[in-house]
């Protein structure tokens, strides 16, 4: 920093001292019982001047220190910056270095959870891709290898794998609204009946290809919700127990009223989960024994259920026994709950 900066940021000081050593001077000078002499008067301002100008070199060397080491954090590693930067000789300089680490604090959290959910899109699409191309050579291989052939069995096996499509073009569609939710729900009066006829009408060719039974009971519940959200939930919930349920098992789907909430049940008589697997069954791209042992399962399914049930107000849960079946659980909670949902 030089000098004539220095003066130039004080350039209101300056020109204050020479208006008020003028007006004293002045008032000495015209004052008709003034006994001073000319010579007293001129001593008067000259060390004035002088204590003025010690102040002025003296708070020169204290600001140039302050700023040449500012100037030096330009040459260390940019982590290391904020944490160097020197102690102030003012209030000022100290208020600026505390508002400057907290700048920083919460401009490097607000980056580190952009850069998370990034990592978290490219991990989520290069596993979606990797999952929708399996269908897609399927779906060619059997093309190529029945051009000729139009039995029910070949169609069918061709609407499986385009189903799957599909569904996993619908995940990543549901993943990349996750962050926008507040921009695209509706909390109205639901059918659970109507959505849960729905998705087993999606499901039908699974339903009738495995021969498993589907029995409901007690469906007359009509709950608070969005009805697209909640028929996506529904939907991963009843593929993940045809999914896992072997051929000519049966679930069972049921509700239940309770004092603050309803409760939709889905339970499965299917393989069940390990015990160790269980609280990590809702964790993003987790699979689990059970995903790696049929080998087509993404961790994405159950993720996206359970992210969005907390986002309209629900809560799932989940209960299992190994190679006994798996009960899936969505919470409704009363109406009032419900009032809070747009703040999110």
């Amino acid at each position: 920093m030089s000098f004539f900066k220095y003066i130039a940021d004080k350039k209101y000081l300056v020109l204050f001292y020479i208006v008020h050593i003028s007006f004293i001077s002045l008032v000495i000078l015209f004052d008709r019982n003034n006994r001073l002499l000319d010579s007293n008067i001129l001593y008067i301002i000259i060390v004035s001047a002088i204590l003025f100008l010690l102040y002025i070199l003296t708070d020169y060397l204290s600001k140039k220190r302050y700023n040449d080491s500012l100037k030096n954090l330009v040459n260390l590693p940019k982590r290391n910056w904020i944490i160097n930067i020197p102690n102030g000789s003012g209030y000022e300089q100290n208020l600026t270095k505390e508002f400057l680490i907290k700048l920083y604090k919460e401009t490097s959290e607000s980056i580190e959870e952009s850069n998370n959910r990034n990592i978290e899109n490219i991990e989520f699409i290069t596993s979606w891709v990797h999952q929708i191309k399996t269908p897609i050579a399927v779906s060619k291989l059997l093309l190529e290898k029945n051009k000729k052939n139009s039995d029910r069995e070949f169609i069918e096996s061709i609407y499986e794998e385009i189903d799957k499509i599909e569904e996993n073009v619908q995940k990543i569609l549901y993943f990349s609204q996750l962050n926008n939710f507040a921009n695209d729900y509706i909390i109205e009066d639901v059918s659970i009946e109507d959505i849960l006829r729905e998705c087993i009408k999606k499901y039908s060719r699974y339903f009738i290809s495995k021969k498993i039974k589907i029995s409901l009971e007690d469906l007359n519940l009509v709950v608070k919700s969005d009805k697209k959200w909640l028929t996506f939930i529904i939907s991963q919930i009843i593929s993940n127990s045809l999914k896992y349920t072997k051929t000519g098992g049966e679930i069972k789907v049921t509700t239940v009223k309770l004092e603050n909430e309803s409760v939709l049940k889905i339970k499965d008589d299917g393989i069940g989960i390990k015990k160790e697997d269980l609280p990590r069954v809702f964790k993003k791209s987790f699979t689990g024994f059970n995903g790696r042992q049929i080998n087509n399962s993404s961790g994405i399914g159950l993720y996206l259920s359970y992210k969005l049930s907390k986002k309209i107000g629900h809560l799932l849960s989940i209960i299992s026994t190994l190679k006994e079946g798996t009960e899936v659980s969505i919470h409704f909670p009363d109406s009032s709950k419900y009032l809070n949902i747009a703040k999110m």
